[in-house]
């Protein structure tokens, strides 16, 4: 059976809120990690701000997708 979303707002706005979360998701990410980057790389040794570099994803990762902060 064949049907147009556009005959079922609900369907439409579910979509249309779970892609604009993503996307707000992903900014956090991004934001984050290029904070918390830029000031391991200013105040950290070279091999110390590569070493955090990892952590830092993580940290980052778990604030945007995991902790619900957002």
């Amino acid at each position: 059976m064949c049907f147009d979303r556009r005959d079922i707002p609900w369907l439409q706005l579910s979509r249309a809120a779970c892609y604009r979360g993503v996307g707000m998701e992903r900014k956090i990410f991004w934001a984050c990690f290029t904070v918390l980057g830029l000031a391991a790389d200013l105040f950290l040794p070279f091999w110390w701000a590569v070493g955090a570099t990892l952590p830092i994803i993580l940290f980052s990762w778990w604030v945007a997708y995991r902790s619900g902060w957002f």
